[in-house]
């Protein structure tokens, strides 16, 4: 169950607010994506995405597809719940991660733009742990720019090689504030390039490595 299955090849999603796609629990989570489905050429423009039991963007969660995502002038948020909704009680937080990639594991990477978008609230009590505003992993080329990001166990979570794929990330002109951690760099993941980022006072630790940090071309 997901607001939106992208199974078309040239695809705009604009000016949607998706929100409350919630399956299971928080004990036991089900994943319910705000918009997920196959790599093409898919834009999605101008949407507010909250309250989500799995990730608000996913692709491609059967990792059959190649192709491109743009992401611009969105907002993509989590918090606790207000009053009960579906098997969650209010209070509890719905959600793992913003963005989330899964890819074909060789070949042609998939191509990832998210720009000019706000993420905030990607915090604990969490149905995951780790939680990230982006989750960028396995075989995809992914540019990050003029993002802000705010009340984030993580803000980016970047990933190399492994069970889990091997990015090439670019982050520039984003800021990050009010979060436990700015950047997650894993696995020695290679190529990774960030310029200009901003970070406030109140983010306790600009950069976590994991599994070996960063690799080579950083």
């Amino acid at each position: 169950l997901n607001g939106v299955g992208v199974f078309g090849t040239r695809v705009l999603i604009e000016n949607c607010r998706i929100h409350h796609m919630l399956a299971g629990s928080f004990t036991e989570q089900k994943d319910s994506h705000g918009i997920s489905g196959r790599w093409g050429d898919v834009t999605i423009r101008n949407c507010d995405v909250s309250f989500t039991s799995g990730d608000s963007v996913q692709f491609d969660p059967d990792r059959r597809s190649r192709g491109a995502v743009t992401i611009e002038h969105c907002t993509f948020w989590a918090a606790p719940l207000t009053a009960d909704a579906g098997g969650f009680h209010q209070g509890e937080r719905p959600g793992e991660n913003a963005v989330d990639t899964k890819t074909m594991p060789d070949g042609e990477r998939c191509r990832l733009v998210i720009r000019d978008c706000y993420f905030h609230g990607w915090n604990q009590p969490a149905q995951i742990d780790n939680v990230a505003a982006l989750n960028i992993k396995e075989h995809v080329d992914a540019t990050v720019k003029r993002c802000v990001f705010r009340d984030c166990e993580n803000a980016l979570r970047v990933r190399g090689p492994g069970s889990r794929g091997d990015a090439r990330v670019t982050v520039r002109d984003c800021a990050i504030f009010q979060s436990q951690v700015g950047v997650r760099i894993e696995d020695q993941i290679a190529d990774l390039k960030i310029t200009r980022l901003m970070f406030g006072p109140d983010v306790k630790k600009k950069y976590r490595e994991a599994g070996g940090g960063a690799g080579a071309g950083y």
